[in-house]
């Protein structure tokens, strides 16, 4: 008996310890919307600083079982990329070892975007799991504050606050049924809410001619931020730049008639102490001005941003693309490509501008909902300027996939000349022109010189104004 006893503890031992055990696998299971048997779904998160992207197996009918090892809470996006322009992602959250069920609806609506009318899908998800509260929260739409009464009137900003701390208060009410890592991580953010509407607000209504200095609430708020404090200048969009750009808003004349940019970097040199806060805003500042921003007063910038940073390593890599970008500031003869036109025919893009008429020059994508919803604008002012032999319009693709421009541009006909960028001349062009975003438009003077290389897009009131003002 002893004998027996001797190998059946370590048995139930051995058996207790295996029911123990967590299992990691995590089940994400259920059925999206849409599927037509072609395409893909993806599944996005990160694992620390890693991302990683799985392919989730549809069947058929667009039902799916997902499984992963997962050893803590995850939040991730199911990428609905076969959806093609109507693509969208559905945030969820996991947790080790559980299953999360996900059933999609859509619908088709009319939205504006970018003021033209398009028809989008909408997709609703719903959630089965001890996840699924967590779900909702982040399913929970963009919410837009009013700046207006009921009757018209701008709100003073105790008014505009309020309404902010109402919804922070129905959103922590949501949290409480949340799991507490989940709670503690989106708390902070909810907490955060009414700094970023201060900001928001103040932005809004000094496009307004709001009088801020009557307003007591909001210039206490404004003074009660730091702007030496480090704690402020962390993060991509920190505290302390979004501070300088809401005092350069409301107060107009400060630095007036240099860009945002200078403005920036002039507040930073003359009103900031802090050299590290210097330093950290104004690496951020010159690095968005470098990726998305107008080249105008470029050098002054960059001399300005050397004495506030010059020693930092985002200096050494924000120089470089400097080097490259101050070959396209105003008053440069633009760097040479080649593109191809419609019928395949190589061009050269020198030989396509200047030639005695200023182009406006359109860089744009199929695949980009913002540069599609330009063409009827660009349509138009090509109609206005049609007859006038001292103006050309230029737009060229940026698409990978030359057929899908072909097919684009067959079903739009457009009225003035399209190309698409050749194979060959992508690299050279990337790192010259150094694109980050479309749809991008230049303005070349009647030699082939830039006059603008980041100008108004023709939806802009005043665009053919700005045209003509260089014939």
């Amino acid at each position: 008996m002893k004998r027996l006893i001797r190998y059946i503890i370590p048995f139930f031992c051995a058996a207790i310890t295996f029911a123990c055990q967590k299992s990691n696998t995590t089940t994400i299971k259920g059925k999206v919307c849409g599927y037509e048997g072609k395409g893909v779904c993806l599944l996005d998160y990160h694992i620390g600083d890693k991302r990683c992207r799985d392919t989730i197996k549809l069947d058929a009918n667009g039902n799916f079982n997902h499984n992963m090892e997962c050893s803590e809470p995850l939040e991730m996006y199911i990428y609905l990329k076969y959806l093609g322009e109507n693509s969208t992602s559905i945030p969820i959250y996991v947790l080790p070892g559980q299953t999360l069920s996900v059933e999609m609806e859509r619908e088709m609506r009319n939205v504006n975007f970018f003021g033209t009318t398009m028809e989008r899908y909408i997709v609703t998800p719903k959630f089965t799991g001890k996840s699924a509260n967590e779900c909702l929260y982040l399913n929970i739409p963009y919410k837009i504050f009013e700046y207006k009464d009921s009757n018209g009137a701008l709100l003073t900003y105790k008014e505009y606050s309020s309404s902010v701390e109402r919804y922070q208060d129905s959103l922590k009410t949501l949290l409480k049924s949340c799991c507490k890592p989940f709670r503690e991580r989106k708390m902070e953010e909810v907490e955060e809410m009414q700094l970023s509407q201060f900001f928001s607000y103040g932005h809004h209504l000094a496009r307004k001619k709001y009088d801020f200095n009557s307003d007591k609430e909001f210039v206490q708020t404004l003074e009660s931020i730091d702007i030496d404090d480090t704690a402020n200048c962390a993060g991509q969009r920190s505290i302390a730049e979004s501070y300088i750009d809401m005092t350069l808003a409301i107060n107009p004349t400060l630095y007036e008639g240099d860009n945002s940019t200078l403005k920036t970097m002039k507040y930073l040199r003359d009103k900031v102490s802090n050299t590290v806060v210097k330093e950290r805003v104004s690496d951020s500042v010159m690095e968005s001005c470098l990726q998305f921003g107008s080249t105008d007063g470029l050098l002054e910038i960059f001399e300005i941003y050397r004495e506030l940073s010059g020693k930092s390593e985002i200096f050494k890599k924000n120089e470089k693309i400097y080097n490259g970008v101050k070959n396209i500031l105003p008053g440069m003869a633009a760097p040479d490509f080649i593109v191809e036109d419609t019928n395949g025919n190589r061009v050269r893009f020198k030989d396509i501008m200047g030639n005695g008429k200023v182009a406006y020059i359109d860089f744009w994508a199929t695949w980009c909902a913002p540069c599609c919803a330009e063409i009827p604008h660009m349509e138009k002012l090509a109609q206005e300027l049609k007859g006038n032999e001292q103006v050309t319009l230029i737009s060229i693709s940026l698409d990978s996939d030359k057929q899908k421009w072909l097919k684009k541009v067959n079903e739009d006909k457009p009225s003035w000349p399209q190309y698409i960028m050749s194979k060959e001349s992508e690299k050279e062009f990337d790192e010259t022109y150094n694109i980050n975003g479309i749809p991008r438009f230049m303005l070349m003077d009647k030699e082939g010189k830039f006059i603008d290389n980041n100008t108004v897009r023709p939806s802009y009131e005043g665009c053919k104004e700005l045209i003509l003002k260089y014939l």
